[in-house]
């Protein structure tokens, strides 16, 4: 049934990257397929790779907003659920401190 869900539901989730007139045109369709490859390529992945789009803008919350999307319309995918705002809002933001922090004391 996973592999089934994941099949239908991955196109969906390159639709949610922006497109290349858009605000982020750094954005590409295919790294969506990479990470639905490196995720393990179940529901599950393409949940993931549907936040990861979210993420390639900048924003935990917009991830959310396209797992939840893709969620609602094929299931639930709790590990996504977790995985996904674990790494946005925990590792990102940290590094992203140490960053700034860096070039502000250059």
């Amino acid at each position: 049934m996973h592999a089934d869900r994941a099949t239908c539901c991955l196109p969906e989730a390159w639709v949610y990257f922006p497109k290349k007139d858009e605000a982020y045109p750094e954005a590409k369709p295919g790294i969506a397929f990479i990470v639905f490859r490196l995720m393990g390529k179940d529901y599950e992945a393409s949940v993931i790779s549907a936040g990861f789009g979210g993420i390639t803008p900048g924003s935990t919350a917009t991830a959310i907003v396209n797992m939840t999307a893709v969620a609602r319309q094929y299931g639930a995918a709790h590990r996504a659920f977790i995985i996904v705002p674990l790494v946005c809002g925990f590792f990102i933001d940290l590094v992203n401190a140490f960053i700034i922090n860096f070039f502000v004391g250059l």
